[in-house]
């Protein structure tokens, strides 16, 4: 299937190592016009502020971000920018396993799959476990605040994040459709998993 351009959207990969193994969280961005270089860098700055100033306390000291990876989606072959982030996280109690995850839904506000989306945030700490298995309601709403804040932060930067469905009915879009998101939330407090961040599986 040939790439199917998006138009005015950008792709920003967060990376970081768990024990030095990578990992990531991806959000797509509307940048409300057409893809420039002046504009994938705004767009980074925002998600290097909101790392600096909301993620990095919900992460341990495991968690080395190492940068911002913005790619134009507009065209095939589009231009790629890296910002270096080079920050740990903020909680130094016992890492919980690398595959480890809460989960914040993100929602347009519209029904149906292809009009919302989730981030799977790196692993939590001990601090932050009732065990078995559910977050306390502080990391829980601290969450949800730091993933408001992103989608706030990136609106009054002129941006949106959303979410890009690539298929209809079955089908390929012609065009793929580009939903912002509105809000973020936590559905429970249950910790979730990210198979693909378990050592041996990742990268």
């Amino acid at each position: 299937m040939p790439f199917p351009p998006v138009p005015e959207v950008v792709q920003v990969e967060m990376r970081a190592t768990i024990d030095d193994q990578h990992v990531e969280n991806r959000v797509m961005v509307s940048v409300g016009s057409a893809v420039d270089d002046l504009l994938m860098n705004s767009v980074a700055g925002a998600f290097t502020t909101w790392i600096n100033d909301f993620y990095l306390n919900l992460c341990n000291a495991n968690v080395t971000f190492t940068e911002v990876v913005v790619r134009d989606l507009s065209v095939a072959d589009g231009a790629e920018i890296s910002v270096p982030v080079n920050q740990v996280g903020s909680d130094t109690s016992a890492p919980y396993p690398n595959e480890t995850s809460f989960v914040i839904s993100l929602r347009s506000g519209l029904t149906g799959r292809s009009r919302r989306g989730r981030i799977y945030l790196f692993p939590p700490s001990a601090d932050y476990v009732t065990p078995p298995n559910k977050v306390t309601n502080t990391y829980r709403d601290g969450a949800i605040v730091s993933l408001q804040a992103l989608l706030d932060a990136l609106d009054t930067s002129g941006f949106a994040a959303g979410v890009v469905s690539y298929i209809s009915g079955g089908a390929p879009r012609v065009t793929p459709l580009f939903t912002r998101y509105v809000s973020a939330i936590a559905v429970d407090n249950l910790l979730d998993s990210c198979r693909s961040r378990k050592p041996g599986n990742g990268s």
